[in-house]
């Protein structure tokens, strides 16, 4: 069996870091802006599920 490689996370404690990271990837105006806020909700409640199967 091969080893599953873990990369590199943004922890669940790292809120501004994640809304950073998604509202610069989508760009600098003020629409990124407004997705950043929209995705880092959506992450958290993605977060929640999948974090106990993390471990």
């Amino acid at each position: 069996m091969t080893e599953r490689r873990r990369h590199p996370a943004v922890r669940a404690g790292d809120e501004g870091a994640r809304h950073q990271i998604l509202t610069r990837y989508n760009g600098t105006n003020d629409s990124a802006e407004e997705y950043g806020d929209r995705a880092v909700k959506l992450y958290d409640i993605f977060e929640r599920y999948n974090a106990p199967l993390r471990g």
